[in-house]
């Protein structure tokens, strides 16, 4: 997946993935700052990924 870092001064992003039709998101990665892209090997179907930027502020809301 591929995303657009609209962030500044974010240490990294946190990646959470949800099956499709479900709002169970969980954790599936972290990437440093200015990465934009994350893969990752899922069984068959369809799931929603939704991104966060962190700092040693918090974090910001999820993508869309």
């Amino acid at each position: 997946m591929k995303w657009t870092d609209n962030s500044t001064g974010e240490s990294g992003f946190y990646i959470e993935r949800a099956p499709s039709g479900t709002s169970s998101f969980t954790r599936v990665g972290t990437v440093a700052a200015n990465i934009k892209t994350f893969t990752q090997s899922v069984a068959k179907g369809i799931y929603l990924y939704r991104v966060q930027a962190f700092n040693s502020g918090g974090v910001s809301a999820y993508s869309n």
